[in-house]
Protein backbone atom coordinates (compact mmCIF):
# COMPACT_ATOMS: atom_id res chain seq x y z
CA UNK A 1 0.00 0.00 0.00
CA UNK A 2 2.89 2.38 0.75
CA UNK A 3 4.16 1.96 -2.80
CA UNK A 4 0.70 2.53 -4.33
CA UNK A 5 0.13 5.75 -2.39
CA UNK A 6 3.64 6.93 -3.19
CA UNK A 7 3.34 6.39 -6.93
CA UNK A 8 0.08 8.34 -7.25
CA UNK A 9 1.22 11.28 -5.13
CA UNK A 10 4.81 11.60 -6.28
CA UNK A 11 5.31 10.50 -9.85
CA UNK A 12 2.29 10.07 -12.01
CA UNK A 13 1.82 12.74 -14.59
CA UNK A 14 -1.31 13.09 -16.68
CA UNK A 15 0.91 14.18 -19.54
CA UNK A 16 3.73 11.63 -19.66
CA UNK A 17 4.21 7.89 -19.08
CA UNK A 18 7.74 6.85 -18.17
CA UNK A 19 8.53 3.32 -19.40
CA UNK A 20 12.29 3.86 -19.73
CA UNK A 21 13.43 3.12 -16.19
CA UNK A 22 16.32 1.01 -17.50
CA UNK A 23 17.58 4.29 -18.97
CA UNK A 24 16.85 6.41 -15.93
CA UNK A 25 14.49 6.03 -13.00
CA UNK A 26 12.57 9.02 -11.68
CA UNK A 27 14.16 10.61 -8.58
CA UNK A 28 11.75 11.65 -5.85
CA UNK A 29 10.96 15.33 -5.50
CA UNK A 30 12.70 15.58 -2.12
CA UNK A 31 15.95 14.41 -3.76
CA UNK A 32 15.67 17.00 -6.53
CA UNK A 33 14.96 19.71 -3.92
CA UNK A 34 17.90 18.59 -1.79
CA UNK A 35 20.38 18.59 -4.69
CA UNK A 36 19.21 22.04 -5.78
CA UNK A 37 19.42 23.36 -2.22
CA UNK A 38 22.88 21.85 -1.69
CA UNK A 39 24.24 23.49 -4.84
CA UNK A 40 22.80 26.83 -3.73
CA UNK A 41 24.50 26.47 -0.33
CA UNK A 42 27.81 25.61 -1.99
CA UNK A 43 27.59 29.02 -3.60
CA UNK A 44 26.68 30.57 -0.24
CA UNK A 45 29.31 28.90 1.98
CA UNK A 46 31.82 27.51 -0.50
CA UNK A 47 32.06 23.87 -1.53
CA UNK A 48 34.66 22.78 1.07
CA UNK A 49 32.93 24.44 3.99
CA UNK A 50 29.51 23.07 3.12
CA UNK A 51 30.95 19.57 2.63
CA UNK A 52 32.41 19.80 6.14
CA UNK A 53 28.97 20.68 7.45
CA UNK A 54 27.55 17.58 5.76
CA UNK A 55 30.14 14.97 6.77
CA UNK A 56 27.51 12.79 8.45
CA UNK A 57 25.34 12.71 5.31
CA UNK A 58 28.36 11.95 3.12
CA UNK A 59 29.38 9.05 5.38
CA UNK A 60 25.83 7.72 5.29
CA UNK A 61 26.26 7.00 1.57
CA UNK A 62 28.57 4.10 2.45
CA UNK A 63 26.31 2.90 5.26
CA UNK A 64 23.24 2.82 3.02
CA UNK A 65 24.98 1.05 0.11
CA UNK A 66 26.55 -1.47 2.52
CA UNK A 67 23.10 -2.19 3.99
CA UNK A 68 21.60 -2.61 0.52
CA UNK A 69 24.28 -5.13 -0.52
CA UNK A 70 24.91 -6.78 2.87
CA UNK A 71 28.50 -5.61 2.55
CA UNK A 72 30.97 -3.72 4.73
CA UNK A 73 31.26 0.04 4.46
CA UNK A 74 34.97 -0.12 3.60
CA UNK A 75 34.12 -2.27 0.56
CA UNK A 76 32.08 0.53 -1.06
CA UNK A 77 33.35 3.30 -3.33
CA UNK A 78 31.53 6.10 -5.13
CA UNK A 79 31.91 6.44 -8.92
CA UNK A 80 30.04 8.64 -11.34
CA UNK A 81 28.72 5.81 -13.53
CA UNK A 82 28.86 2.06 -14.13
CA UNK A 83 31.01 2.18 -17.27
CA UNK A 84 33.65 4.29 -15.51
CA UNK A 85 33.70 1.93 -12.52
CA UNK A 86 33.95 -1.13 -14.76
CA UNK A 87 36.84 0.39 -16.72
CA UNK A 88 38.68 1.58 -13.62
CA UNK A 89 38.71 -1.93 -12.23
CA UNK A 90 39.37 -3.87 -15.41
CA UNK A 91 42.18 -1.59 -16.57
CA UNK A 92 43.82 -1.88 -13.16
CA UNK A 93 44.16 -5.65 -13.51
CA UNK A 94 47.59 -6.99 -14.32
CA UNK A 95 47.24 -9.28 -17.35
CA UNK A 96 49.67 -11.67 -19.04
CA UNK A 97 49.85 -13.62 -22.30
CA UNK A 98 48.65 -16.71 -20.41
CA UNK A 99 45.41 -15.11 -19.22
CA UNK A 100 41.91 -15.64 -20.58
CA UNK A 101 38.98 -13.27 -20.01
CA UNK A 102 35.63 -15.03 -19.95
CA UNK A 103 32.50 -13.18 -21.04
CA UNK A 104 29.03 -14.15 -22.28
CA UNK A 105 27.05 -13.49 -25.44
CA UNK A 106 24.96 -10.89 -23.61
CA UNK A 107 27.94 -8.71 -22.65
CA UNK A 108 27.32 -4.98 -22.60
CA UNK A 109 29.14 -3.21 -25.43
CA UNK A 110 31.09 -0.72 -23.30
CA UNK A 111 32.55 -3.59 -21.26
CA UNK A 112 33.30 -5.62 -24.39
CA UNK A 113 35.06 -2.65 -26.00
CA UNK A 114 37.34 -2.31 -22.96
CA UNK A 115 38.23 -5.99 -23.14
CA UNK A 116 38.90 -5.82 -26.89
CA UNK A 117 41.28 -2.91 -26.36
CA UNK A 118 43.43 -5.15 -24.13
CA UNK A 119 43.15 -8.31 -26.24
CA UNK A 120 46.83 -8.15 -27.28
CA UNK A 121 47.87 -8.39 -23.62
CA UNK A 122 46.15 -11.74 -23.04
CA UNK A 123 45.96 -15.23 -24.51
CA UNK A 124 42.37 -14.89 -25.70
CA UNK A 125 38.84 -13.68 -25.00
CA UNK A 126 36.53 -16.64 -24.32
CA UNK A 127 32.85 -16.13 -25.13
CA UNK A 128 30.40 -18.45 -23.38
CA UNK A 129 26.95 -19.11 -24.83
CA UNK A 130 23.53 -17.89 -23.81
CA UNK A 131 20.48 -19.98 -24.64
CA UNK A 132 17.53 -19.11 -26.89
CA UNK A 133 15.95 -17.10 -24.05
CA UNK A 134 19.05 -15.05 -23.31
CA UNK A 135 20.02 -16.97 -20.17
CA UNK A 136 23.56 -18.12 -19.47
CA UNK A 137 24.12 -21.71 -20.58
CA UNK A 138 25.69 -23.34 -17.53
CA UNK A 139 26.99 -26.41 -19.36
CA UNK A 140 28.82 -24.28 -21.89
CA UNK A 141 30.24 -22.18 -19.06
CA UNK A 142 31.68 -25.31 -17.45
CA UNK A 143 33.28 -26.24 -20.76
CA UNK A 144 34.75 -22.77 -21.31
CA UNK A 145 36.42 -22.41 -17.90
CA UNK A 146 40.13 -23.23 -17.92
CA UNK A 147 43.24 -23.02 -15.76
CA UNK A 148 44.02 -19.75 -17.60
CA UNK A 149 40.72 -18.00 -16.79
CA UNK A 150 41.74 -14.79 -15.04
CA UNK A 151 38.45 -12.94 -14.85
CA UNK A 152 34.79 -13.49 -15.67
CA UNK A 153 32.53 -10.58 -16.58
CA UNK A 154 28.90 -11.29 -15.79
CA UNK A 155 25.63 -9.40 -16.37
CA UNK A 156 23.01 -9.77 -13.63
CA UNK A 157 20.20 -8.39 -15.79
CA UNK A 158 21.15 -7.36 -19.31
CA UNK A 159 19.65 -4.15 -20.66
CA UNK A 160 18.83 -5.59 -24.10
CA UNK A 161 17.01 -8.63 -22.68
CA UNK A 162 15.46 -8.43 -19.23
CA UNK A 163 16.19 -11.95 -18.05
CA UNK A 164 17.53 -12.24 -14.51
CA UNK A 165 20.52 -14.59 -14.60
CA UNK A 166 20.98 -17.03 -11.71
CA UNK A 167 24.14 -15.33 -10.52
CA UNK A 168 24.48 -17.24 -7.25
CA UNK A 169 24.50 -20.50 -9.17
CA UNK A 170 26.82 -19.18 -11.88
CA UNK A 171 29.31 -17.73 -9.39
CA UNK A 172 29.35 -21.05 -7.52
CA UNK A 173 30.20 -22.92 -10.74
CA UNK A 174 33.10 -20.53 -11.36
CA UNK A 175 34.43 -20.51 -7.79
CA UNK A 176 34.11 -24.30 -7.49
CA UNK A 177 36.27 -24.61 -10.59
CA UNK A 178 38.86 -22.10 -9.37
CA UNK A 179 38.37 -19.77 -6.35
CA UNK A 180 41.03 -17.37 -7.66
CA UNK A 181 39.01 -16.40 -10.77
CA UNK A 182 37.87 -12.80 -10.35
CA UNK A 183 34.13 -12.37 -10.93
CA UNK A 184 33.07 -8.88 -11.98
CA UNK A 185 29.28 -8.58 -11.70
CA UNK A 186 27.52 -5.78 -13.59
CA UNK A 187 24.43 -4.87 -11.55
CA UNK A 188 23.62 -1.72 -13.51
CA UNK A 189 20.06 -2.91 -14.30
CA UNK A 190 19.42 -5.07 -11.23
CA UNK A 191 20.33 -2.90 -8.26
CA UNK A 192 17.11 -1.40 -6.91
CA UNK A 193 14.73 -3.89 -8.48
CA UNK A 194 16.31 -7.15 -7.26
CA UNK A 195 17.56 -8.15 -3.82
CA UNK A 196 21.38 -8.42 -3.95
CA UNK A 197 23.36 -10.05 -1.15
CA UNK A 198 27.11 -10.17 -1.75
CA UNK A 199 27.53 -12.86 0.89
CA UNK A 200 25.20 -15.19 -1.04
CA UNK A 201 26.41 -14.29 -4.52
CA UNK A 202 30.12 -14.55 -3.66
CA UNK A 203 31.38 -12.38 -6.51
CA UNK A 204 34.50 -10.25 -6.13
CA UNK A 205 33.40 -6.95 -7.65
CA UNK A 206 30.01 -5.32 -8.23
CA UNK A 207 29.49 -2.20 -10.33
CA UNK A 208 26.13 -0.43 -10.18
CA UNK A 209 24.32 2.65 -11.43
CA UNK A 210 22.58 5.21 -9.28
CA UNK A 211 20.34 6.65 -11.97
CA UNK A 212 18.36 3.58 -13.05
CA UNK A 213 16.36 1.40 -10.66
CA UNK A 214 17.79 3.12 -7.58
CA UNK A 215 16.17 6.37 -8.84
CA UNK A 216 19.14 8.49 -7.86
CA UNK A 217 20.50 11.53 -9.72
CA UNK A 218 22.39 11.15 -12.99
CA UNK A 219 26.16 11.08 -12.60
CA UNK A 220 26.13 8.61 -9.70
CA UNK A 221 27.13 5.01 -9.20
CA UNK A 222 29.06 2.72 -6.88
CA UNK A 223 31.57 -0.11 -6.67
CA UNK A 224 31.77 -3.01 -4.26
CA UNK A 225 35.23 -4.58 -4.10
CA UNK A 226 36.28 -7.38 -1.78
CA UNK A 227 39.02 -6.20 0.54
CA UNK A 228 41.57 -8.84 -0.57
CA UNK A 229 41.51 -7.50 -4.15
CA UNK A 230 42.79 -4.08 -3.17
CA UNK A 231 46.25 -5.57 -2.65
CA UNK A 232 46.14 -7.51 -5.92
CA UNK A 233 45.49 -4.65 -8.33
CA UNK A 234 47.41 -1.55 -9.33
CA UNK A 235 44.79 1.21 -9.65
CA UNK A 236 45.01 2.98 -12.99
CA UNK A 237 43.85 6.18 -11.30
CA UNK A 238 44.90 7.52 -7.90
CA UNK A 239 45.22 10.87 -6.21
CA UNK A 240 45.94 12.37 -2.79
CA UNK A 241 42.84 10.80 -1.23
CA UNK A 242 44.14 7.25 -1.76
CA UNK A 243 47.94 7.66 -1.78
CA UNK A 244 50.81 9.74 -0.38
CA UNK A 245 54.40 10.29 -1.48
CA UNK A 246 57.22 9.00 0.73
CA UNK A 247 60.45 10.08 -0.91
CA UNK A 248 60.26 8.50 -4.37
CA UNK A 249 57.65 5.94 -3.35
CA UNK A 250 53.90 6.19 -3.76
CA UNK A 251 52.27 4.67 -0.69
CA UNK A 252 48.63 3.66 -0.26
CA UNK A 253 46.68 5.39 2.48
CA UNK A 254 45.32 2.79 4.89
CA UNK A 255 41.54 2.23 4.59
CA UNK A 256 41.20 4.67 1.68
CA UNK A 257 38.42 4.00 -0.81
CA UNK A 258 39.88 2.57 -3.97
CA UNK A 259 39.17 4.46 -7.23
CA UNK A 260 37.66 7.44 -5.42
CA UNK A 261 39.16 10.85 -5.98
CA UNK A 262 39.15 14.15 -4.13
CA UNK A 263 36.76 15.97 -6.45
CA UNK A 264 33.24 14.55 -6.19
CA UNK A 265 29.72 15.83 -6.86
CA UNK A 266 28.74 15.83 -3.18
CA UNK A 267 25.16 16.94 -3.82
CA UNK A 268 24.58 14.03 -6.21
CA UNK A 269 26.36 11.57 -3.92
CA UNK A 270 24.09 12.44 -0.99
CA UNK A 271 21.13 12.41 -3.39
CA UNK A 272 21.94 8.80 -4.31
CA UNK A 273 22.29 7.95 -0.63
CA UNK A 274 18.81 9.36 -0.02
CA UNK A 275 17.44 7.29 -2.93
CA UNK A 276 19.01 4.10 -1.53
CA UNK A 277 17.58 4.88 1.90
CA UNK A 278 14.13 5.14 0.34
CA UNK A 279 14.58 1.81 -1.46
CA UNK A 280 15.58 0.21 1.84
CA UNK A 281 12.54 1.73 3.52
CA UNK A 282 10.15 0.37 0.90
CA UNK A 283 11.88 -3.01 0.79
CA UNK A 284 13.55 -4.38 -2.34
CA UNK A 285 11.55 -7.62 -2.25
CA UNK A 286 8.25 -5.68 -2.24
CA UNK A 287 9.51 -3.54 -5.11
CA UNK A 288 10.53 -6.62 -7.11
CA UNK A 289 7.13 -8.23 -6.52
CA UNK A 290 5.34 -5.12 -7.79
CA UNK A 291 7.63 -4.82 -10.83
CA UNK A 292 7.18 -8.48 -11.79
CA UNK A 293 3.40 -8.22 -11.51
CA UNK A 294 3.47 -5.28 -13.93
CA UNK A 295 5.78 -7.09 -16.35
CA UNK A 296 3.54 -10.16 -16.35
CA UNK A 297 0.46 -8.00 -16.95
CA UNK A 298 2.18 -6.22 -19.84
CA UNK A 299 3.34 -9.48 -21.42
CA UNK A 300 0.00 -11.23 -21.04
CA UNK A 301 -1.76 -8.35 -22.77
CA UNK A 302 0.78 -8.08 -25.60
CA UNK A 303 0.89 -11.85 -26.16
CA UNK A 304 -2.68 -11.61 -27.43
CA UNK A 305 -1.18 -10.21 -30.64
CA UNK A 306 0.62 -12.83 -32.72
CA UNK A 307 2.76 -10.21 -34.49
CA UNK A 308 4.58 -9.35 -31.24
CA UNK A 309 7.71 -11.35 -30.42
CA UNK A 310 9.27 -11.20 -26.93
CA UNK A 311 12.91 -11.99 -26.22
CA UNK A 312 12.69 -12.87 -22.52
CA UNK A 313 12.09 -16.15 -20.77
CA UNK A 314 8.85 -16.08 -18.77
CA UNK A 315 10.43 -17.72 -15.71
CA UNK A 316 13.26 -15.18 -15.32
CA UNK A 317 11.56 -11.83 -15.79
CA UNK A 318 12.54 -8.44 -14.46
CA UNK A 319 11.18 -4.96 -15.08
CA UNK A 320 12.84 -4.92 -18.52
CA UNK A 321 10.69 -6.23 -21.37
CA UNK A 322 11.91 -6.26 -24.97
CA UNK A 323 10.02 -7.14 -28.13
CA UNK A 324 9.61 -6.41 -31.80
CA UNK A 325 6.58 -6.41 -34.07
CA UNK A 326 6.71 -8.31 -37.33
CA UNK A 327 6.70 -6.08 -40.42
CA UNK A 328 6.73 -2.81 -38.44
CA UNK A 329 9.93 -0.82 -38.02
CA UNK A 330 10.99 -0.38 -34.41
CA UNK A 331 11.82 3.28 -34.89
CA UNK A 332 8.31 3.90 -36.19
CA UNK A 333 6.81 2.26 -33.08
CA UNK A 334 9.12 4.28 -30.84
CA UNK A 335 8.13 7.58 -32.47
CA UNK A 336 4.40 6.82 -32.37
CA UNK A 337 4.67 6.08 -28.64
CA UNK A 338 6.61 9.33 -28.11
CA UNK A 339 3.90 11.29 -29.88
CA UNK A 340 1.46 9.77 -27.41
CA UNK A 341 3.65 10.82 -24.46
CA UNK A 342 5.00 7.33 -23.73
CA UNK A 343 8.73 7.07 -23.11
CA UNK A 344 10.36 3.77 -24.14
CA UNK A 345 13.74 2.97 -25.67
CA UNK A 346 15.20 1.27 -28.73
CA UNK A 347 17.79 -1.40 -27.95
CA UNK A 348 20.16 -2.50 -30.72
CA UNK A 349 23.74 -3.54 -31.53
CA UNK A 350 25.11 -0.38 -29.95
CA UNK A 351 24.06 -1.88 -26.59
CA UNK A 352 25.21 -5.45 -27.16
CA UNK A 353 26.87 -6.39 -30.45
CA UNK A 354 27.28 -10.05 -29.43
CA UNK A 355 23.66 -10.49 -28.37
CA UNK A 356 22.00 -9.01 -31.44
CA UNK A 357 24.43 -10.80 -33.73
CA UNK A 358 23.44 -14.10 -32.12
CA UNK A 359 19.70 -13.35 -32.27
CA UNK A 360 20.00 -12.16 -35.88
CA UNK A 361 17.76 -9.20 -35.22
CA UNK A 362 18.54 -5.53 -35.68
CA UNK A 363 16.69 -3.82 -32.84
CA UNK A 364 13.84 -4.09 -30.33
CA UNK A 365 11.56 -1.87 -28.27
CA UNK A 366 12.47 -1.87 -24.58
CA UNK A 367 9.71 -1.24 -22.04
CA UNK A 368 11.22 -1.02 -18.57
CA UNK A 369 8.82 -0.76 -15.65
CA UNK A 370 9.30 0.39 -12.07
CA UNK A 371 7.16 0.16 -8.95
CA UNK A 372 5.56 3.57 -9.52
CA UNK A 373 4.15 2.54 -12.90
CA UNK A 374 0.53 1.36 -13.06
CA UNK A 375 -1.75 -1.02 -14.93
CA UNK A 376 -3.69 1.99 -16.13
CA UNK A 377 -0.56 3.26 -17.88
CA UNK A 378 0.06 -0.18 -19.37
CA UNK A 379 -3.54 -0.28 -20.66
CA UNK A 380 -2.98 3.04 -22.42
CA UNK A 381 0.26 1.70 -23.89
CA UNK A 382 -1.50 -1.48 -25.10
CA UNK A 383 -4.19 0.63 -26.73
CA UNK A 384 -1.58 2.54 -28.75
CA UNK A 385 0.19 -0.68 -29.78
CA UNK A 386 -3.14 -2.19 -30.80
CA UNK A 387 -3.82 0.81 -33.03
CA UNK A 388 -0.57 0.05 -34.88
CA UNK A 389 -1.72 -3.48 -35.61
CA UNK A 390 -5.15 -2.67 -36.99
Amino acid sequence: MIISVFLFIEFMSKRYIHFNNAGMGLPRKNIIKFVSSYLYNERRYGGYEFANRNKTKIKKFYTNLANLLNAKENEISFVSNTTLGWNLFFNSLSLTKKDEILIFENEYNSNYISILKRRKEIKRIVISKIDEHGLICEEDLKNKLSKNTKMCSLQHISSQCGNKNKVEQICKIIKDFNPSIIILLDCCQSIGQVDIDVKKIDCDVIIGSGRKYLCGPRGTGFMYIKKYLKKKIDPIFEDMTTTFIDGKKIMAIENSRIFENFEQPIALKIGLSMAVEQILKFGVKKIEKKILSLSLYLRNELKKFKQIIFLECLNNLSGINTFYIKNIKTEYIFNILRKNSISTQISNQSVSYLYFKKKKIHEVIRVSLHYYNTKKEIDFFIKKIKNLLI
